[in-house]
């Protein structure tokens, strides 16, 4: 996970962000990568929170990291 590119990072979509009860992976240039425990409980928050969906701007978006103009 350390050392990706932004421009990788930013680009990613819940297809790309596997969460299971014992493990969570992230698929960035096709591979798939599994978090270390230090990583991936603020994967497994932010795909709990439902917050992030509701953005007027970009409501229902695949898009892990919103901003201004997503992905």
């Amino acid at each position: 996970m350390f050392g990706q590119q932004i421009e990788d990072v930013v680009k990613l979509t819940w297809q790309d962000v596997d969460v299971t009860d014992e493990l969570v992976t992230v698929r960035l240039g096709g591979v798939q990568i599994a978090l270390p425990d230090s990583l991936d409980q603020p994967w497994r928050e932010l795909a709990d929170s439902p917050a992030h969906d509701l953005t007027a701007a970009h409501p229902n978006s695949p898009w892990v990291f919103r901003g201004r103009y997503p992905g």
